[in-house]
């Protein structure tokens, strides 16, 4: 089942990073944008450890942010996922 996620809340400017958790098998293809930036990455699950991919993105202000994790056909896994802003030195 592919998890999509849209937040249309305001994001002002500087460093965000999703963190996408994954234990079981098989593998995720995680896309990650905030208005016009974006990244997108591949998790392969760890049957009995939690597997974390760490996906910074540097973005403008922007009205929406959008996660989409898609686990392949042959996953079997559990998937969590959180995003924080990081603060600025």
């Amino acid at each position: 089942m592919t998890i999509h996620d849209v937040d249309e809340s305001h994001k002002t400017a500087g460093m965000y990073q999703l963190q996408v958790f994954c234990l079981g098998t098989g593998s995720l293809d995680i896309d990650f944008s905030i208005g016009d930036a974006s990244r997108n990455d591949a998790l392969r699950c760890i049957a009995d450890d939690i597997a974390v991919a760490n996906m910074p993105l540097e973005a403008t202000d922007s009205d929406i942010m959008e996660i989409t994790i898609r686990p392949s056909e042959a996953s079997d896994c559990q998937i969590a996922y959180r995003v924080d802003r990081i603060p600025s030195a």
